[in-house]
């Protein structure tokens, strides 16, 4: 398992509108684009920090859902003025410290 795999370039948004306004509107129906089946930028992120920070994969993926699970929950007060970045750090090294026995 790669250890310093580069991380993948974050996605500007979504570009199905810009392409469907650019298409030509003939009498012809544009086919449906499928579903993305990406993983969003938080999960992609949190993702690369664990494999840096863990050697078992089980253990990456397990932690992964716990902290996305977390994530999701109301923010401490004194971490609520962070954006989202900070906060999902912030919930990784957590996990990640509980896991090894420090916390």
């Amino acid at each position: 398992m790669a250890r310093d795999a580069p991380l993948p370039r974050p996605r500007r948004g979504p570009r199905r509108e810009r392409a469907l306004a650019a298409a030509p509107t003939t009498g012809a129906a544009a086919p449906e684009a499928a579903p993305s089946t990406e993983a969003p930028d938080d999960t992609r992120t949190v993702y690369a920090w664990l494999t840096r920070l863990t050697v078992d994969p089980a253990d990456t993926e397990r932690l992964l859902v716990e902290i996305l699970r977390r994530s999701r929950a109301a923010r401490p007060a004194w971490l609520r003025t962070a954006s989202g970045t900070t906060w999902l750090q912030f919930l990784t090294v957590q996990s990640v410290l509980r896991q090894r026995g420090v916390l």
